[in-house]
């Protein structure tokens, strides 16, 4: 089992969310984006956390969100091509240490959107 590290509060998650969710929206556009949240423990001010930022991206089509795996890719993710749930897409960062906060995104319906983001 691996092992959780949960460290104090530190406001530069919401900092490094805020720049991560500008960059996610630069490369896939108003025309898929409804809404990127900071989402899990590290969204909570003040709240001990495992230091990785959970980022959910709301898109108005999971199919047209499917064709954006290599633009996603190409920012450092990796796509859970094996995820069970085809109502919902994974990504987890790449590189992620400590210090640089990981970033993992899944997907699933919301009324009529569907939401592919972080966890």
């Amino acid at each position: 089992m691996d092992e959780v590290n949960i460290v104090e509060y530190d406001p530069r998650w919401q900092t490094l969310f805020a720049q991560e969710a500008e960059r996610i929206w630069q490369v896939l556009g108003n025309d898929l984006v409804v809404e990127i949240e900071h989402i899990g423990s590290t969204a909570v001010p003040g709240m001990a956390a495992k230091p990785v930022i959970d980022i959910m991206v709301g898109v108005r089509s999971l199919v047209n969100a499917k064709s954006t795996v290599p633009i996603l890719e190409s920012l450092g993710y990796v796509y859970w091509r094996e995820n069970p749930d085809p109502g919902r897409m994974f990504f987890c960062e790449r590189n992620a240490t400590i210090r640089k906060a990981t970033y993992s995104s899944c997907s699933y319906s919301r009324g009529e959107e569907r939401i592919l983001g972080g966890a």
